[in-house]
């Protein structure tokens, strides 16, 4: 069993060091732990060499927030950077053989130092066998190493972010056209369902000639579905990023909710309302990419 409270008493004493380590020297990122508990036995490695090392430990400063958001629930343990190498081969010395079967024994050169690297990217086992690979494989690793491996990294995460599919919100368009041609359908087959994002202008259409023509004829479903066709239209020219496209399927769209709050539909006003919504969403993102 461990001894808990000599244990707290050597953390203690970790924190009342800290204060006194204040000098220029520039510390780097070793390895994160998930408790300040964890950190004990490379502490103590580092101790007993007499090496200079800091903690963040972000559990502590934003309890609060970590409660909330994992991320935040992390110890970070820095070392200098002149230290790195000397620290790694500590470790190592200290490492008990490891299963050649493990996935990261196929990794390059390149990318295991690329795991050590970016540790907020790998568990703490995965950069523990990155640090006894590199000692297999006899690989030497420096500070600069690590640098540029940090910024190669955020590089592509850069790059990645650009390019994630953006919603556009033209979908919508095609959706509302297609839509609102089976309520004339449904309509003409004297079905008493239509579905709320359909538009309104083809109901009225529906109704006009439904009392004109006492019931559906050929006629009346062409016109108003070709009323209807006018969204599919839109978003196929929205979909090719066109912004008149856009702007004409969301002012008569707009238009169309007037129809349905001069008949007090409620329910297909406020689904017309989040469609508009949608769309204009998606308007605002493609015109910022």
């Amino acid at each position: 069993m461990v001894n808990l409270a000599k244990q707290s008493g050597g953390f203690r004493r970790v924190r009342q060091q800290l204060k006194k380590r204040t000098t220029m020297d520039n510390y780097i990122d070793f390895q994160r732990f998930s408790s300040i508990e964890q950190t004990s036995d490379l502490i103590s490695i580092l101790d007993k060499n007499d090496i200079p090392y800091q903690i963040d430990d972000s559990a502590l400063r934003f309890q609060l927030v970590s409660s909330i958001n994992s991320q935040f629930n992390q110890v970070i343990l820095k070392i200098r950077d002149k230290d790195f190498e000397k620290v790694n081969n500590l470790i190592f010395e200290k490492s008990e053989n490891i299963d050649d079967s493990h996935y990261l024994f196929t990794f390059s050169d390149k990318d295991i130092i690329d795991v050590i690297a970016n540790p907020n990217d790998w568990t703490n086992d995965e950069q523990t066998i990155a640090k006894q690979i590199i000692n297999k494989r006899g690989l030497s690793v420096t500070a600069e190493d690590i640098r540029q491996a940090r910024i190669k990294n955020a590089e592509i995460n850069k790059d990645s972010s650009k390019d994630k599919p953006v919603s556009k919100g033209y979908g919508w368009f095609l959706t509302i056209g297609l839509l609102s041609i089976l309520n004339t359908i449904i309509i003409a087959n004297k079905t008493n369902f239509h579905f709320v994002f359909g538009l309104g202008y083809s109901q009225v259409i529906d109704g006009m000639f439904y009392s004109l023509l006492g019931g559906f004829k050929l006629l009346g479903i062409l016109i108003s579905s070709l009323v209807s066709g006018i969204f599919i239209v839109i978003w196929y020219f929205a979909k090719a990023n066109r912004n008149w496209a856009y702007i004409t399927g969301l002012i008569l769209y707009g238009l169309d909710v007037l129809i349905f709050i001069y008949c007090k539909d409620w329910l297909s006003t406020g689904f017309h309302l989040f469609a508009l919504i949608f769309i204009l969403h998606g308007f605002l993102n493609k015109r910022k990419n």
